[in-house]
């Protein structure tokens, strides 16, 4: 993985044959948890379909689709995300090119994963 240039919501960000992978800063991380849950922190599940979001709009820089997300049909929360630990999102693009199937990873497994629509451009 090769650094994402904007160093601030990721350190790494790899693109290859539709599928990105993205390592979340820590420190972005950190700061999505400020005031949530004081003492015992945790990313919100806002944070994390907005990760998943951010990653996977990238992979339509080439296309007809914009990098704006219109639809959420489906999100799963499996386990709390804690900062502190390596975060990794994937997402993959859909067959039919409408979206993306998005997941986030942590060390233990899958922690959420959810797919996520764009809107057809102009």
């Amino acid at each position: 993985m090769s650094p994402s240039g904007s160093g601030e919501v990721f350190a790494t960000v790899a693109i290859e044959g539709g599928v990105a992978t993205g390592i979340v800063d820590p420190r972005h991380a950190a700061r999505l948890c400020e005031g949530h849950f004081p003492g015992d922190p945790l990313l919100p599940g806002s944070a994390l379909v907005a990760l998943m979001a951010d990653l996977g709009a990238r992979l339509f820089s080439d296309t007809r689709h914009t990098a704006q997300p219109v639809a959420l049909p489906r999100c799963v929360f499996a386990v709390p995300v804690r900062p502190g630990g390596p975060i990794t999102i994937v997402a993959r693009r859909l067959p039919d090119a409408t979206g993306v199937e998005a997941e986030i990873r942590l060390p233990t497994g899958r922690a959420a994963y959810a797919t996520i629509v764009f809107a057809a451009g102009g």
